[in-house]
């Protein structure tokens, strides 16, 4: 049985359709909107959960970030200290290292300890003693 049909009439051809077959057919797209639906919400909820989460993609963003950071400090003052070392033309003396972190404005010194603007504490005396500035 055709859902539609065109048929003669006096008026000319004219267009008839099958209301019953049209109301079961937008029944069948109604369910299918609403488990496309439930579905897209389940895949949201967990991308969600993801990317928030405890051991989420933030969390290890943050701490990835943290460490860049902290390596990008410890490569600067290295190149300074070289610098310097350069200058005087004799290895810097530990006193003279940590002017050199001073005057780069890294953070803030706290006896040995630097801590970055970002958090990251870094110890100047462990860096120091490493001896990786040639």
């Amino acid at each position: 049985i055709p859902m539609c049909a065109f048929e003669r009439s006096e008026k000319g051809m004219e267009f008839n359709m099958d209301v019953k077959l049209l109301k079961k057919q937008n029944g069948i797209t109604l369910i299918a909107l609403v488990i496309t639906i439930i579905v897209l919400m389940i895949i949201a909820s967990i991308a969600i959960g993801s990317i928030d989460g405890s051991t989420g993609t933030l969390e290890e963003a943050n701490k990835t970030k943290k460490e860049a950071e902290r390596s990008s400090i410890i490569e600067k003052i290295k190149a300074d200290a070289l610098v310097e070392k350069e200058k005087k033309n004799r290895e810097l003396t530990f006193e003279e290292f940590k002017q050199v972190v001073q005057e780069g404005n890294y953070g803030t010194i706290n006896g040995d300890i630097l801590t970055s603007l970002e958090g990251n504490e870094i110890n100047i005396r462990d860096l120091w003693n490493e001896k990786n500035i040639e």
